[in-house]
Order: structure tokens, then C-alpha cells, then sequence
């Protein structure tokens, strides 16, 4: 019939997901073979990377537990379905925000330029200078969407919601403020793995569930 289901789309995310794991596989391999054919192999600090991974692994594991994910089953659980949609919106426009900054956008540059910066000097003068400059342009890009979206917010999710979220507005405006601490805590955290200093986000990542579950018993 030519009409596709949401399992066919699941199947298809799935394949496609599993051929771009293969040539990254592959192409992963043909990187490190040429690289162990013109640079001599380097003995590694295993407990170290060991105790690298561990800290970084649980500290995604605590993002999963308070990330937006979570918020949005708390949010179905207290306030009802109506207010989850004007929140899913919300989250979602804030979204295609967050896509667009150049802390996501230029991360895999980012990074390398700031552990690089560090690994030359052992000094964090360097990597304090372009981490700064990567949140200003981030301010300097949500400030002024900040600035439309008052203005022009409510008109603009009448158009798309067709009246039905209202309420959005807040939550537009209240998650356009997060959008920069979040940038922040993007930008410290790769400071802190950069000084290898990685435990700091494994801490804050857990401290902020304790806040979030204090939070939650307070409602």
C-alpha cells in the first residue's frame, strides 16, 4: 500500500544505524593500522584510562537518570497529559536550538583544539581562553532568540500549535535560560577531562540528582 509503519521505520533506523557502525568499524581500523605504521606503539596507563572510563560512564549513567527523559514521565505523573504536551513542545523548540550552537555544532573540534592547547603546556590558560570564547558565542546566540521569543513567542506557537499550548511559553522561555547553563556545564566538563580531572563530573552529575530528588519530594 505503500503506507509505512512505525515498526518499518524502527526496522529501517535500525539498519541504517547498523551500516554506519560497520564503516565507522572499518574505517577505525584502517586509521589506527596507519598510524601503528608510522608512529611507534606507546605503553598506556591502563588503571588510569580504567579509572577514566569508569568515572565518565557514570556520570552518563546519572545524566540518564535525571535527563530530559526522566523529567518528562515525572511531568506525565504529576500535572497530566495536557501540560506533557505543552512541555514536549517546549523541550522540543529548545531542541533545535541547542542543535544549532556552536558548542554542539563544533564539539568534536572543540575538544581536540582545548586538549591539545593543554597538552603542549600543561597550563590551562589556554584551554580557559577558547572554552570562554565558546560560551560567548553561545550566549551571544541564545540572548537575542531570547530577546524575539518575547516578543514574538506567543504569536509564533499559535501558528504552529494552533492555539492548543499556550502554556508553552514559559517553558520556551524557561528552557532557553537552561540552554546556557547547560552550555556551561558542556564546557566544564570537557575542562575537567581535559586537566583529567573527570571525578568533578562524575560528582556534579550525582549531586544533581540528590537536588532533583529533594526537589521532587518537596512538591
Amino acid at each position: 500500500s505503500g503506507d509505512w509503519t512505525l515498526q518499518d521505520i524502527v526496522v529501517w533506523d535500525a539498519l541504517s544505524s547498523s551500516v554506519a557502525l560497520v564503516f565507522s568499524a572499518v574505517a577505525l581500523g584502517a586509521g589506527l593500522r596507519s598510524q601503528a605504521q608510522v608512529r611507534p606503539p606507546r605503553q598506556f596507563d591502563r588503571p588510569t584510562m580504567a579509572r577514566f572510563a569508569a568515572y565518565n560512564y557514570a556520570a552518563l549513567l546519572g545524566y540518564q537518570i535525571y535527563g530530559f527523559d526522566t523529567l518528562k514521565l515525572l511531568v506525565t505523573k504529576l500535572v497530566g497529559v495536557a501540560e506533557t504536551a505543552a512541555y514536549g513542545m517546549a523541550q522540543s523548540l529548545a531542541d533545535v536550538l541547542r542543535r544549532y550552537l556552536p558548542a554542539q555544532l563544533l564539539l568534536g573540534m572543540i575538544r581536540p583544539l582545548i586538549v591539545a592547547a593543554y597538552s603542549e603546556s600543561r597550563n590551562m590558560g589556554r584551554p580557559l581562553f577558547l572554552a570562554n570564547l565558546v560560551l560567548k558565542l553561545n550566549v551571544f546566540l541564545i540572548a537575542p532568540a531570547f530577546a524575539v521569543f518575547i516578543v514574538l513567542g506567543a504569536p509564533l506557537l499559535e501558528l504552529i500549535g494552533k492555539g492548543r499550548y499556550p502554556q508553552a511559553y514559559g517553558y520556551v522561555l524557561a528552557f532557553m535560560l537552561l540552554l546556557v547553563v547547560q552550555t556551561l556545564h558542556l564546557i566544564l566538563s570537557v575542562l575537567a577531562m581535559t586537566a583529567e580531572r573527570n571525578e568533578l563530573v562524575m560528582q556534579g552529575t550525582w549531586l544533581a540528582i540528590v537536588g532533583a530528588v529533594v526537589a521532587l519530594l518537596a512538591i
